[in-house]
């Protein structure tokens, strides 16, 4: 996989975090394919994962309704 697929992936995450209030994991990777970017459930996790860990974008889930959200006080700037 290219490293500017992974890239287009992440700024989608993002976006679409920013602008829609607690989505899951369902409706982000809908909005993901809907840019003919396919991948998996678990790939969506780890990307998650990475822009916690390797960008400090602070991500929080809500387990309640495994729901999805940026906490900006918490992220890095």
């Amino acid at each position: 996989m290219s490293t500017s697929v992974k890239i287009k992936r992440y700024l989608l995450i993002i976006n679409y975090l920013v602008e829609n209030k607690k989505p899951t994991l369902k409706h982000i990777l809908k909005y993901i394919h809907s840019y003919d970017l396919h991948c998996s459930h678990r790939t969506l996790q780890r990307d998650l994962s990475e822009l916690r860990n390797e960008f400090g974008i602070e991500i929080v889930v809500d387990n309640t309704n495994d729901s999805y959200s940026i906490n900006f006080d918490e992220s890095e700037n």
